[in-house]
């Protein structure tokens, strides 16, 4: 299927859940091993160990640093790494305006982002399969700060002034997608 097709099927599934609510349940005990296992039939068509890469990814996103810094310490951290990630996408070229976020993000598995509003300075995206969340559990709290982090940076980076990223809804509030409001300060 062609990657335009698999948004139109997310964007549907998306405004589904905002007008009904996310179908699943908060889960009663936190558990690492569910949260390993990721949803991403897209990019696991385009690599059969996508799986093993996000696998790896979330060990090192989810248990190691909330070893050392708790939840709220991981967040930031992760923020602020993508963060840096979203300026250097836009200084090394890979992003020169809006329209590039989905190839960068693509090629780097990060997720699917698709802008879904813009007012005035502020965006709304979503982003699908993305590499933190898709597949996780709900937790009772939205847990993709990377993601977030990268979108604020480039867009920090391509406008000349700080923006920030709030994310709204995630795989981790029973939510199939991820939803960023990125607007400046």
């Amino acid at each position: 299927m062609e990657l335009n097709e698999v948004i139109e099927q997310y964007k549907a599934k998306a405004l589904e859940e905002i007008v009904n609510g996310p179908s699943r349940k908060t889960m009663e005990k936190f558990e690492m091993e569910k949260c390993l296992k990721p949803n991403r039939p897209y990019f696991q068509k385009l690599d059969p160990n996508d799986e093993n890469y996000v696998k790896i990814f979330r060990i090192s996103r989810l248990a190691a640093a909330k070893t050392i810094l708790g939840l709220e310490g991981t967040a930031a951290l992760h923020y602020k790494g993508g963060f840096e990630l979203g300026r250097q996408l836009v200084k090394q070229g890979k992003v020169k305006e809006l329209n590039d976020i989905t190839n960068a993000f693509v090629e780097l598995r990060i997720g699917i982002p698709v802008l879904i509003k813009e007012i005035e300075e502020e965006k709304i995206i979503d982003v699908y399969e993305c590499i933190t969340g898709s597949g996780v559990p709900n937790i009772g709290r939205p847990i993709c700060s990377f993601e977030g982090g990268i979108l604020a940076g480039i867009f920090t980076e391509l406008e000349g002034t700080l923006y920030v990223a709030l994310e709204t809804h995630c795989w981790g509030k029973g939510y199939s997608f991820c939803r960023f409001r990125i607007y400046p300060l």
